[in-house]
């Protein structure tokens, strides 16, 4: 399975794309309202596919058209 992956964001640069807190970010993941992060190497550091965020902002932007 030869998957290409994309750019991976760190949870700073999705709160910066987002204009959002950290603890907003977190909030809408446990509330189930965000894609959860991949846990990349040691130290748990969290990162999201950059693919994952876009569509995120495109399922909103569809939702508000709505």
């Amino acid at each position: 399975m030869n998957r290409q992956i994309g750019r991976l964001l760190t949870g700073r640069e999705v709160c910066e794309r987002l204009r959002i807190t950290r603890v907003t970010l977190w909030e809408w993941r446990r509330r189930g309202l965000f894609p959860a992060p991949i846990v990349v190497g040691t130290g748990n550091r969290n990162r999201w596919l950059e693919e994952d965020v876009e569509q995120y902002i495109a399922q909103q932007i569809t939702r508000r058209a709505a």
